[in-house]
This record gives structure tokens, sequence and C-alpha cells, in this order.
């Protein structure tokens, strides 16, 4: 036996002033207890809470209790496999939500410098659309990393959300959208723990609102660093 603590930190600011009641701040804290079942699969039981904090609607603030069980398994030193589902207790001020909550990732290494990552999660988010709480969001991500030098990594990734908002606090009606985004970038490694990054990304969104439909390029350079 063993356990594994995380605490993660994740935020939100526009510069719109028209979307900054979307403006938020994310703390979660997970206790996991993981048991070695074999060499190869590992089996866990995880207890996660996470507070979302709205900087200008604190009507908006929820908290999420998940319980989740799944294993890890190595089933070659090529290829790896996660699983964790259970249920998501969503509360805020509208009241009480639970749903079903999951997780599916694989990675695989397809050759040396060459890996392949397939990522998907099921479960509540903050809803990013006025009159809607919350959202049930399916999220699926599959990315493909080459090193092509030392110094120079390329990767290629498809993204693909699918959005159900459930009784609009005004309208009482539920909107449901796909978005689909492939993005294509290039990094560079400027010191040990400083890369330079160059992206490409295409997004494309189908809703139920056709106010809400879009298609959008993005060209982005950035410096990222890790301690």
């Amino acid at each position: 036996w063993n356990s594994v603590t995380r605490y993660n930190i994740a935020g939100i600011r526009y510069d719109e002033n028209e979307f900054d009641n979307e403006d938020r701040f994310t703390q979660t804290i997970s206790q996991e207890f993981r048991y070695s079942l074999s060499r190869r699969v590992t089996l866990t039981g995880e207890y996660r809470f996470s507070h979302t904090n709205f900087a200008h609607s604190s009507q908006r603030d929820s908290d999420s209790n998940y319980i989740l069980g799944g294993a890890d398994i190595h089933h070659s030193r090529r290829f790896t496999s996660h699983y964790r589902a259970g249920a998501q207790f969503r509360q805020d001020d509208l009241g009480d939500t639970t749903k079903p909550y999951g997780e599916l990732a694989f990675r695989y290494k397809l050759a040396e410098k060459t890996s392949l990552h397939f990522a998907n999660r099921l479960g509540l988010e903050e809803s990013e659309l006025a009159g809607y709480q919350d959202r049930y969001t399916w999220r699926s991500v599959l990315t493909l990393r080459h090193q092509i030098t030392s110094r120079l990594a390329g990767n290629t990734s498809l993204v693909f959300l699918h959005n159900n908002f459930e009784d609009g606090v005004v309208s009482g009606e539920d909107n449901d959208e796909n978005l689909f985004s492939g993005n294509f970038g290039l990094s560079y490694r400027l010191f040990s723990n400083v890369d330079l990054n160059a992206k490409y990304s295409f997004t494309t969104v189908d809703s139920d609102n056709p106010f809400r439909e879009y298609d959008r390029h993005r060209v982005s350079l950035g410096l990222g660093t890790t301690f």
C-alpha cells in the first residue's frame, strides 16, 4: 500500500469587461490510495475536493466532491493505461447536482523519440455560458509528440468536446454544443528548464444556439519554464 496527496490550483482572467463574470480561481486537493496487485497492475481509490471562487459573482461559487476508483496498468514497456470512475457531487447556490465522473487515458511509445497520448474525461465543469450554472462535458485529446533533435520537439493534438448545458436559469432549456480543435506546435529548449514555443490552432464550434457557432484561427509564440 501507498498513498499520494495532490494539490492543484488553476485560474482564468478575461481582459474584456463583458466576460469578467467568468474570472475565477479553482483549488483542488486529492488523496489517493494505491495497492500493487501485481508488477503490472495498481488498484486505486481516491477522494477529491474542489472549490471554485468567482471574482465578481460569488453566487456562482461551487464545491465538488469526487469518490473514485480505478487502476493503472503497465501493459508493456511501451504501453500504459489509466482508468478512474465514480461520482461527482457538486453544490452551488442553485442546489446540488450528482453526475457520473470518469477518466480514461492511454500512452503508447511508438518509437524511441515518438509518443502517442489519448486522454478522456467526463464530468461537470463551469459553464462559461450566461444563463447556465454548469455544463456536463466529455473531453477527448489525442496528442502525438516527436523529438526532432535534442532541443527541438514537435507536437500535434486533436481536441473534441461535447458540452451539455442543462436547465437554463432563465429559459429552462437545454443546449448542446460540440467543439473540435486541431493544434500544431514546435518547442525549442533554450536552457535546461526554459522552452520557446510556437503554436498554430484551429477551432470550430457547432451549437444548438447559432450565436455560439464560430471558427477561429490562432497563432501564438511564448516561453515556458519548469521548476
